[in-house]
């Protein structure tokens, strides 16, 4: 009988040390940028450590932003949540979003996004937009503040360079102290850096994109 859950109860994310905190950002196997952080809610039955991350997302050079949560499965509601948040902090088409979860009834299900929940998909989503467009200024020699980012590229000027030209030096670009979010706040992140990283393989099926 799989588990369902609906507003997960989740610690305090300010006591816990999870949430913003524990995000991190790595080059991608094969090549891209791959940021991920510890978000109590998705954790499934993964231990909570700041070196198990349980959100990814993955921009590299395809047109395909993938979202993984290696450790439970979705619920529609919940799919459509998720791309909604992502592709407002990305801007992006949300048909351009595909996520990738468990698909074992044995796994817990997740129904609704809760607030700590929703605010680490954006933390995440918003730290990859910071270094994309961190990467497109250095890459032009521009300052940070004259670029804007649209449909999935950083544009400055009469410029646009679209996400996966600048994923790999992304990736190596500085990590941020602080993202603004899509909402308008502003979060604070902690950056500290762990040598070893938990990445579970995803099952091979995939979503069909789907328009929402």
């Amino acid at each position: 009988m799989s588990e369902v859950v609906a507003y997960c109860a989740v610690p305090d994310l300010a006591q816990s040390g999870f949430g913003p905190e524990t995000v991190e950002a790595w080059p991608a196997a094969g090549g891209g940028l791959l940021v991920g952080i510890v978000e109590p809610a998705f954790a499934g039955v993964a231990p909570l450590r700041r070196t198990v991350k349980t959100i990814f997302i993955r921009i590299d050079e395809s047109d395909v932003i993938r979202v993984m949560l290696p450790y439970v499965a979705l619920e529609d509601e919940a799919r459509t949540c998720i791309r909604v948040l992502i592709a407002a902090e990305l801007l992006v088409d949300e048909r351009r979003i595909e996520i990738q979860a468990l698909q074992a009834k044995s796994a817990k299900f997740i129904v609704d996004i809760e607030p700590d929940a929703e605010r680490s998909l954006r933390v995440c989503a918003a730290v990859a937009r910071t270094r994309l467009v961190a990467a497109a200024a250095e890459k032009l020699g521009l300052a940070i503040d004259l670029y804007q980012v649209s449909d999935g590229a950083v544009f400055g000027f009469d410029v646009c360079i679209p996400f996966r030209d600048v994923a790999v030096d992304a990736a190596l670009s500085d990590p941020p102290s602080s993202v603004r979010l899509h909402c308008g706040h502003t979060i604070a992140l902690c950056a500290g850096a762990s040598a070893d990283i938990n990445v579970p393989p995803m099952p091979a099926e995939r979503d069909q994109f789907a328009s929402i």
